[in-house]
């Protein structure tokens, strides 16, 4: 994932979009670090199960579909650089690519509410409806799985009943509403981290175009690319340089992030304080 999460990917994809004309998703991405930036002669099978995996789009069955080639699956990812909306239509073609998809919702539904709480947003307690499948982490977790379990065992499919999926998609809902939407939260990264953003993907770019050697784009990104050998089309370094600024800034934490802003632009308007670990 980008530097903060699903928003981070949306201001990142705009970005992206402006400049060469193609989108960027954090799932699609994934298969490009790891089939283009690092070329680990990965199967298709895999390829296509990261490409897939991404649990925003729920559904109550998920039933393998044939995938018969790379060519066929460099088409689909080629689609999706063409339009996000297409990123949608992808499908596992195996059951563990099935398990993988159904497993990323089940680990953020509950955690992403246990993160809010700790960051003092909400409280678990009042703010969600204790449903079917539960409202604390861990009981959601269980409630689920046994659930598809009993559901899938022994079939060509994974599949949650239709009360669980219900509540599940409920669950989700109430997640955007009340986290990932909060008038707080959005505020702040609209107001901060967007410009913050835009600014870091142009003072690289501009960096790169240059060939500014001292940018961190080179002594960070570059170089550590280059010092893992792997036998590329062509050389890292001459990538579309949207690409290379896309890579560098999809790598990085949020405190990578904002260390980096504030290392290029010291007198920037925009400042943004992290508790570290210890503190």
């Amino acid at each position: 994932h980008t530097p903060f999460g699903h928003a981070g990917e949306r201001y990142l994809d705009e970005l992206l979009f402006s400049h060469a004309g193609i989108h960027f998703s954090h799932n699609i991405h994934s298969v490009r670090v790891l089939d283009r930036i690092f070329p680990y002669n990965i199967s298709l099978q895999t390829l296509n199960g990261i490409a897939s995996h991404d649990g925003e789009f729920e559904l109550s069955e998920y039933r393998p579909v044939t995938l018969d080639s790379f060519v066929q699956f460099d088409y689909q990812i080629d689609e999706c650089y063409e339009d996000k909306a297409n990123v949608k239509k992808l499908v596992p073609c195996t059951l563990e690519g099935c398990v993988v998809r159904i497993s990323d919702i089940i680990a953020y539904i509950g955690k992403d509410r246990q993160d809010a709480e700790k960051a003092k947003l909400l409280s678990s307690d009042n703010a969600f409806e204790n449903g079917s499948i539960g409202k604390i982490n861990a009981i959601m977790i269980n409630n689920l799985i046994v659930n598809i379990i009993e559901n899938s065992y022994g079939k060509p499919y994974i599949k949650l009943d239709e009360e669980h999926f219900e509540a599940l998609a409920k669950a989700k809902k109430d997640n955007y509403e009340l986290i990932y939407f909060n008038d707080a939260v959005k505020k702040d990264f609209d107001d901060k981290i967007k410009p913050m953003m835009h600014d870091l993907y142009e003072k690289l770019l501009r960096d790169l175009k240059e060939n500014n050697t001292e940018s961190p784009i080179f002594t960070h990104h570059i170089a550590f690319v280059n010092s893992v050998h792997y036998k590329r089309e062509i050389p890292y370094a001459q990538y579309e340089p949207n690409l290379i600024v896309t890579d560098y800034i999809a790598s990085m934490t949020d405190d990578y992030f904002i260390d980096l802003y504030s290392y290029l632009f010291p007198d920037g308007k925009y400042k943004i304080e992290y508790k570290g670990y210890f503190d």
